[in-house]
């Protein structure tokens, strides 16, 4: 199964990317069902280069109140390197399973003030 890609947008360097909440779910035969990510880990990486990353958990930038019903929040944070960042949002489910489900891009305009 491939991810599903989901564009953050453009921002400016150093202006706030506000917080993005995501829901996860089955389909089977047409049905939806939320994906229940009890005792699951998010790992979520934006990378634009080896050196330039942003890394987010659960606890470090990720909350998590919802997880039997699939639902995790990416928490606002402010990138101070301009560039294109590509992410993607990686589940390790508690018996070991590891599964990308989302990715994207997220880019980040020089600003004119700095």
């Amino acid at each position: 199964m491939l991810p599903q890609t989901h564009n953050y947008g453009t921002y400016l360097r150093g202006d706030t990317v506000p917080e993005k909440t995501f829901t996860l779910y089955w389909v089977e035969n047409g049905v939806e069902t939320a994906m229940d990510l009890t005792g699951a880990t998010i790992f979520i990486v934006f990378r634009y280069d080896s050196t330039r990353r942003i890394t987010k958990t659960i606890g470090s930038g990720i909350t998590a109140p919802d997880l039997n019903l699939g639902k995790f929040t990416v928490n606002s944070f402010v990138p101070e390197q301009a560039g294109t960042y590509h992410y993607d949002i990686k589940i390790t489910f508690s018996d070991g399973t590891v599964r990308t489900y989302v990715e994207g891009i997220l880019d980040i305009k020089t600003d004119k003030a700095r």
